[in-house]
């Protein structure tokens, strides 16, 4: 009987763990409380709490699932292991066309801020193609190469947000959250939606 084809396990935890600090601290971060401000005002910070709160139950299944399935392959091994493999299948899939639709929003929003804040006068398309294969061809060169260029990254932005949060902090003004709710509660719900890629790195 031939051999079962599986993955390869060549992942550390110091690698998987820079894995998943760079997704949750991806250009979501920076580029979405901006545009959820504008959908909900001062309620958006509720809607980080709430989703920050709902992400943890998902976080504990990925925990447990790879504690009982400790396979490679992810939401695949999952499904594959505890229902069967056409679920797997379809689960795969969609796996790798939700990350792929980020990587494009991530490359979007690298882009914008490069042209923001550089390059004026330069063609975002331009620069999201360039900022492409450039990452593309880092992840090609392998797994070690790619986790230094991650870990410098995430060195980078963590320095970002802390320095960010601390200014923040010592300008807090108490009636920019007056009032509350100004559009209403309404678009709560999907504004939960628009940031829970902010909480995505396990």
């Amino acid at each position: 009987m031939a051999a079962e084809i599986g993955f390869r396990r060549n992942m550390g935890l110091f690698m998987a763990v820079m894995i998943g600090i760079g997704a949750t601290m991806g250009p979501g971060i920076f580029a979405l409380p901006g545009e959820l401000a504008h959908m909900i005002g001062p309620l958006g910070i509720l809607v980080y709490l709430a989703m920050g709160f709902l992400t943890v139950f998902t976080a504990l299944n990925y925990s447990e699932l790879s504690a009982a399935i400790p396979l490679a392959g992810g939401g695949y091994s999952f499904t594959s292991r505890t229902l069967n493999r056409p679920v797997a299948f379809f689960t795969g899939w969609f796996f790798w066309i939700g990350n792929t639709l980020a990587c494009a929003m991530y490359a979007l929003i690298f882009s914008l801020t490069i042209r923001a804040y550089f390059l004026p006068e330069a063609s975002i398309a331009l620069i999201t193609l360039i900022t492409t294969v450039v990452f593309t061809t880092i992840n090609f060169m392998g797994m070690k190469e790619a986790i230094i260029v991650i870990t410098v990254m995430n060195l980078v932005e963590l320095a970002v947000l802390v320095g960010v949060a601390a200014l923040g902090f010592t300008d807090i003004e108490p009636l920019n959250l007056e009032p509350l709710a100004p559009m209403g509660w309404g678009p709560f719900v999907p504004a939960m939606a628009l940031i829970y890629i902010s909480y995505v790195g396990f």
